[in-house]
């Protein structure tokens, strides 16, 4: 009290929401690095719910999903990297983060808060298929974002193989896309 006047401690102002929405799943957050792939291969999931990947055990229920494959009776396409590519860039909030001859890496940004998750294809032809994997790069699960955009991933694939004759690719926005190779 100085002469008389009480003095209240300066409040120092609360984190805002923005600060915390932003912080909590980085606090929260188990180490999300995959350990690196073997040649050939998708980088494992982590011990977190928040990944799938067709290379994970089939007793892995929370990790596993099939691989992308053509239709029954329909050959594997020598473009496949070519109509995954179209069909990936056409998906909401993703760009192309890189790639190779027989892979693809994409990353996807959340609705909300963008916050990055990895999509990442590999094309197999000796058994034709396509291994993929998705995983959130933060927190601890993902609400099933990476299964369903795996599913909605392979709804588009299987569309690309009833796609008319003149080179496009139904995107998953349902626009299509021109093939280029």
């Amino acid at each position: 009290m100085r002469s008389g006047v009480a003095v209240r401690p300066a409040l120092r102002p609360a984190l805002p929401a923005v600060v915390w929405v932003r912080l909590v799943p980085l606090l929260l957050a188990a180490c999300s690095d995959p350990a690196p792939a073997l040649p050939g291969h998708l980088a494992p999931c982590p011990s977190t719910p928040n990944c799938v990947s067709s290379e994970a055990l089939p007793s892995d229920t929370t990790h596993y999903i099939e691989p992308l494959r053509p239709p029954n009776g329909v050959g594997f396409p020598n473009n496949a990297l070519v109509r995954l590519r179209n069909i990936g860039v056409g998906m909401p909030r993703t760009e192309l983060a890189g790639g190779g001859r027989t892979s693809l890496r994409l990353t996807v940004s959340s609705r909300v808060f963008g916050f990055k998750d990895d999509l990442e294809l590999r094309v197999d032809t000796a058994h034709s298929l396509v291994d993929v994997r998705s995983a959130s790069r933060f927190g601890w699960g993902d609400g099933g974002v990476n299964r369903e955009r795996v599913e909605d991933l392979r709804a588009s694939w299987t569309r690309t193989f009833d796609a008319p004759d003149d080179g496009t690719v139904p995107a998953p926005s349902a626009r299509a896309v021109p093939v280029t190779e």
